[in-house]
């Protein structure tokens, strides 16, 4: 039935994300085409109007990722959608479970297209014949020097705890919806103090954790927490421990919205 759910919410939201993707690389294509050719060329009406698209559409497919996260979990759980979906033959951990990945899919897809986006932009706009790669590779090299450690696991290690915060931000939004929903009369204002408030809780947690932040999780700290202290001796133990932190909140956030949706919904 999970397969169902999925198959359901990509269906729902495909046309939305499939459109943004598509103008972003069009818009990253303008600009490279924009750049080829001399100083005056980069200069032009092109770029400029090539940038302000694609500024634009980053903007939008921020707002539109944040909106359809809320949107779709409100309205298709929440709201008058909700009495059909509470009476399939599935757990609510299963609702919000396809909400969840369906999200984390699209999550995942929009960072891929931003990345092909600029490497579009590249390709178009660059001209290989002066373009000197063993440079690269001494910068790249370089680079890595000035790292204790593995630059390239450090890189992963970030991306991985960038996309679980993100997951566990968007848990955080469900069990926000889901206190909100508590407050019939006054559901959006509550909603968004619960998201603040346990978004503060969790901060302040990870801060006595020494576990927060990208400054600290990159360099370390040399602070008297066991996190800390892990991390003067292996940043590997640092990144697991920053991730580990992340996934119990997330975790903690799951299962109150499973929760209350199970004991305390009210659909009337």
């Amino acid at each position: 039935m999970l397969k169902n759910l999925l198959k359901y919410e990509f269906r729902a939201t495909a046309r939305t994300y499939g459109g943004i993707y598509l103008a972003l690389l069009a818009a990253a294509g303008l600009i490279g085409f924009s750049l080829r050719g001399d100083r005056v060329a980069a200069q032009s009406h092109v770029f400029e109007i090539g940038v302000t698209i694609y500024s634009l559409l980053v903007m939008a497919l921020v707002i539109v990722t944040i909106v359809t996260v809320i949107q779709r979990f409100t309205k298709n759980l929440l709201g008058r959608e909700g009495y059909l979906m509470h009476t399939l033959p599935v757990t609510e951990a299963q609702l919000v479970g396809s909400k969840l990945i369906s999200s984390a899919v699209w999550l995942l897809a929009s960072a891929v297209v931003g990345v092909v986006s600029l490497v579009v932009m590249f390709c178009v706009g660059a001209d290989f014949t002066q373009l000197d790669f063993s440079n690269l590779w001494d910068d790249w090299a370089a680079l890595r020097t000035s790292f204790e450690g593995d630059l390239l696991a450090i890189l992963i290690w970030t991306a991985l705890l960038c996309y679980a915060r993100m997951l566990c931000t968007m848990l955080c939004i469900y069990a926000a919806c889901m206190v909100g929903h508590l407050f019939r009369a006054h559901n959006g204002v509550a909603s968004v103090g619960a998201f603040f408030l346990m978004s503060w809780g969790q901060g302040r947690v990870e801060n006595l954790l020494n576990a927060g932040g990208f400054v600290r999780i990159l360099m370390g700290s040399a602070g008297d927490t066991i996190v800390s202290e892990a991390a003067n001796h292996s940043t590997l133990i640092f990144f697991a421990a920053s991730f580990a932190i992340t996934a119990v909140f997330g975790a903690v956030y799951f299962i109150l919205t499973c929760w209350l949706m199970k004991n305390k919904l009210n659909l009337e």
